[in-house]
């Protein structure tokens, strides 16, 4: 039987009900009993600031030691525990394209970062769902939380920015374009049609190759979002040239200016309370 019943409506995965703020300042008795270093040791860098408070902030209260000790012993099942980090490295990744996007000056560029911060955010709520939905949570933390994201699926604003996502990917797959160097200067047009010369260049230099077996294809430049200002201005031109597909994509990010939900945002920051612990311990 899940644990406590059936869920309560998800507002933490701290507390089974919303609670007073976290301490904002380091007890003076942790220095004095070397607390402050163990929360050092447990606490990640790069959660510092969130996670610092919630392990500061004592909870007397019954009910939450045991709604947390319930959500510790759901994550002691890997099914369980294994996709949260995934979820939460994702999540990095979208507030850091957002954080990037809102520095972007041009439009093609930063609606382009956005996109994909809104593709990557559904990915990972829906992937952090099926997992947990497929191994079966018992707690009323996780039920609560799982019985969230499913309504959240399922409901019309996701289904919207999920379906936006995948329009405007496929419109801008058909996106095709040429670049004539000539001198210090770049000429793009769109593409005409000419065919792939990879396969002849490998052809003609084969034989200068000293390992046997197929020649390496070319590797994808590695995509950080940022760009320099000539493939600033690249981007800016093939936009201009392929009107339909970038104001899609304009309208698209324009439709959700705020796609993250509040608490799924709330879950990324507060989960880490029971994920650095578990890392803390584990042999």
């Amino acid at each position: 039987m899940p644990f406590d019943g059936c869920p309560t409506p998800f507002t933490s995965i701290l507390a089974p009900r919303e609670f007073d703020a976290f301490t904002s300042a380091q007890p003076g008795c942790f220095v004095d009993l070397n607390l402050d270093q163990v929360i050092d040791a447990l606490v990640p860098l790069v959660d510092a600031d969130v996670l610092r408070p919630v392990f500061w902030s004592a909870r007397r209260d019954e009910a939450v030691v045991r709604f947390r000790q319930a959500v510790f012993s759901d994550l002691d099942h890997p099914g369980l525990l294994t996709p949260v980090a995934p979820f939460r490295d994702a999540m990095r990744l979208v507030r850091a394209d957002l954080a990037y996007a809102s520095k972007v000056d041009r439009a093609a560029h930063r609606d382009a970062v956005t996109l994909r911060a809104a593709g990557r955010y559904c990915g990972t709520v829906r992937a952090l769902a099926t997992a947990w939905r497929d191994e079966g949570p018992r707690s009323a933390g996780l039920l609560a939380c799982l019985a969230y994201l499913e309504g959240l699926i399922g409901g019309a604003g996701f289904a919207s920015l999920e379906g936006g996502v995948a329009r405007c990917r496929a419109a801008l797959a058909t996106v095709q374009y040429g670049l004539l160097f000539r001198g210090d200067s770049v000429v793009i047009r769109r593409h005409a049609g000419e065919p792939d010369y990879t396969d002849t260049v490998h052809g003609r230099f084969a034989r200068f190759r000293e390992a046997d077996g197929p020649a390496p294809r070319p590797k994808a430049a590695a995509d950080g979002g940022g760009l320099d200002h000539i493939e600033a201005g690249i981007l800016s031109s093939v936009s201009r040239q392929f009107p339909a597909p970038f104001a899609e994509l304009s309208r698209f990010v324009a439709a959700h200016p705020d796609f993250i939900d509040p608490l799924v945002a709330r879950l990324d920051r507060e989960v880490g309370f029971y994920t650095s612990y578990l890392a803390y311990i584990a042999p």
